[in-house]
């Protein structure tokens, strides 16, 4: 043990309150983890300095000492980065302290539920190395890698996560030789989770298929099969100007943690080339068509439909009317690069299309601010005139809706007045139904209403006029002025009087 002996000398001193003779390795842990560690921040920023250093170069024996009394003093109140650089620190010295590393596991078994996911990978491989390499540590140090492993997991729900997890576990540095029980789980649930996964690019699909290759305990045969076939369709299915990304992604944007293998990289470019060349227009695909040019050149891959078909696009985005961003893309240095590929395959007979696009170039020249500015006062036009013709249709619409709403009251005032003069013929009609004896209405009623061969007898007369008999709706031919239709169908003629 490095610091045993000045860990007893440092307990023994007046004031701490201990005697610490006789007692075993776990012991004094235990009583420096009891002492005033509930108070103490984490590593004092010299002794922080010293775990930094120690990464990079050799420490002596007194150094390695005092940075191992501030873990084991520290231990419960320090932080991630602390316990992670002490790690790290003593590893790299190639210093063995059980008792510091099982105070450090018993830290991280705290800490392992608020890590960042690169802080777990790093405790996972440093502790995986620390399992491995010291069996006297596997005690203190398997629940701190159970912990770690719950982490990973909750980090691996996540598609990115989920690749960098498997991109960090199968990483040289975190592959002991000794294989843990509770890696074996962790692969496998990973494995379990991969058909979920979405939002994939073929990069990812990369890594993770190369990931489970390195662990292959416990990895399913179907796994790997179904790691090729969504590969094969992503390039199969995916637009080109995603596969432009990931070409372009594969030159300097990946992460370097990204497992990458040159041969899934060559069959993307052979892909794509293979996808371009069967396109009647292929650089009508991409937003900007010039970094696919850019990309193939470099490669030596640029198919010579791809040169005509990017010649057509320049000229067409050169006249007048076409976008403005895309004509932006023109620029003096790529035509020339454009022509140069043009020169160097012998393509004499079809230059036409190139040569009217440098032109066009040459004696117009590229989009300039100067252009903009015209643009923007034509807009600023186009835009007034929008204005006053949106004014124009208002005043138009405000009319019409005042000429509407006048002949709507005037076809209400006339509607009133017919209604009204229909409620004084009804009353007159009525008036004139009344003027008739009672007698001689409540016999005509009795006639309508008796059966058929019923007799009926009008005392005082033989019979009724036959205008009391019409004294109903349904069977008078003129109704308060209106006239009725006939029983049977049809109206009176005009020769009809009451």
């Amino acid at each position: 043990m490095i610091c045993r002996y000045k860990l007893r000398e440092l307990a023994a001193k007046p004031g701490h309150g201990f005697r610490l003779h006789g007692k075993s390795p776990g012991a004094l842990r235990s009583v420096f983890l009891q002492a005033d560690g509930d108070t103490l921040p984490g590593l004092p920023a010299k002794v922080r300095q010293l775990a930094e250093r120690a990464r990079g170069e050799a420490l002596a024996p007194e150094s390695l000492v005092e940075l191992a009394e501030a873990a084991l003093l520290r231990a419960r109140r320090l932080p991630t980065q602390d316990a992670l650089a002490t790690l790290a620190a003593l590893e790299r010295q190639n210093a063995e302290d059980p008792s510091v590393v099982s105070a450090l596991a018993e830290r991280i078994v705290v800490l392992a539920n608020a890590m960042a996911l690169e802080e777990a990978l790093e405790a996972t491989a440093l502790l995986r190395r620390c399992y491995a390499e010291a069996p006297n540590n596997r005690r203190q140090v398997g629940p701190a890698l159970q912990e770690l492993e719950l982490r990973l997991l909750e980090c691996a729900r996540e598609p990115r996560g989920f690749v960098r997890v498997l991109a960090g576990l199968a990483a040289p540095a975190s592959m002991p030789e000794t294989w843990l029980p509770a890696n074996q789980r962790l692969s496998a649930t990973l494995a379990a989770l991969t058909p979920q996964l979405r939002g994939l690019s073929y990069h990812d699909l990369v890594s993770i298929e190369l990931a489970f290759d390195v662990l292959s305990c416990g990895t399913p045969a179907a796994l790997s099969e179904l790691l090729r076939q969504q590969r094969s369709l992503f390039l199969q299915e995916a637009p080109l100007r995603v596969l432009l990304r990931e070409l372009l992604e594969g030159l300097e944007d990946l992460p370097p943690w990204l497992l990458r293998s040159p041969l899934a990289e060559e069959a993307l470019l052979d892909s794509f080339v293979q996808r371009l060349e069967v396109l009647s227009d292929p650089a009508a695909e991409f937003e900007d068509p010039f970094e696919c040019f850019e990309l193939l050149s470099a490669k030596g891959r640029l198919p010579s439909s791809f040169l005509r078909s990017l010649a057509a696009w320049v000229r067409r985005n050169l006249r007048r009317g076409s976008p403005e961003a895309s004509a932006r893309l023109i620029t003096a240095t790529r035509l020339c690069a454009l022509d140069d590929s043009f020169t160097a395959r012998g393509m004499t007979g079809c230059r036409e299309t190139l040569e009217a696009a440098i032109r066009a170039f040459v004696i117009f020249g590229p989009p300039e601010k100067k252009c903009s500015a015209l643009l923007c006062s034509a807009a600023l036009k186009v835009a007034k005139e929008a204005a006053e013709e949106a004014q124009r249709h208002a005043e138009e619409k405000a009319i019409r809706e005042e000429k509407e709403r006048i002949e709507r009251e005037e076809m209400l005032a006339r509607a009133r007045e017919a209604h009204k003069e229909q409620r004084e013929k009804e009353e007159e009609f009525r008036k004139a139904l009344s003027s008739d004896p009672v007698e001689f209405r409540k016999a005509a009623e009795d006639i309508m209403e008796a059966d058929y061969g019923t007799e009926i007898k009008v005392e005082g007369r033989r019979g009724l006029p036959l205008r009391l008999l019409t004294r109903r709706k349904e069977v008078a031919w003129i109704w308060a002025g209106e006239v009725q239709e006939l029983i049977g169908g049809g109206a009176p003629d005009d020769t009809f009087t009451q």
